[in-house]
C-alpha cells in the first residue's frame, strides 16, 4: 500500500496518530510532563493532510496501489 494526495499527486503528506503518555504530575507545583510510551497507530480514518496543496482529508481517500 502506499498513499498519495488525490488532488495533487503529493507524497508529501502528513498523517494524525494517537499514542500514549504518562502524565507526570509535582505535587508542588502546578505543572505537568507527558512522557511518550510504546507505539503510535492510525487507520484509514486517520487524518492526512498534503504539504504541497493543504488538501485535507481521511487516509483512506490518500490510498493508492504499489505499481
Amino acid at each position: 500500500m502506499a498513499w498519495k494526495c488525490p488532488n495533487c499527486g503529493s507524497t508529501m503528506l502528513t498523517v494524525t496518530i494517537t499514542t500514549e503518555a504518562r502524565l507526570i504530575q509535582y505535587a508542588e507545583e502546578e505543572n505537568f510532563e507527558t512522557e511518550v510510551e510504546g507505539d503510535h497507530v492510525w487507520d484509514g480514518d486517520s487524518l492526512m493532510t498534503c504539504h504541497e496543496c493543504a488538501y485535507c482529508s481521511a487516509s483512506r481517500q490518500f490510498e493508492v496501489e504499489e505499481d
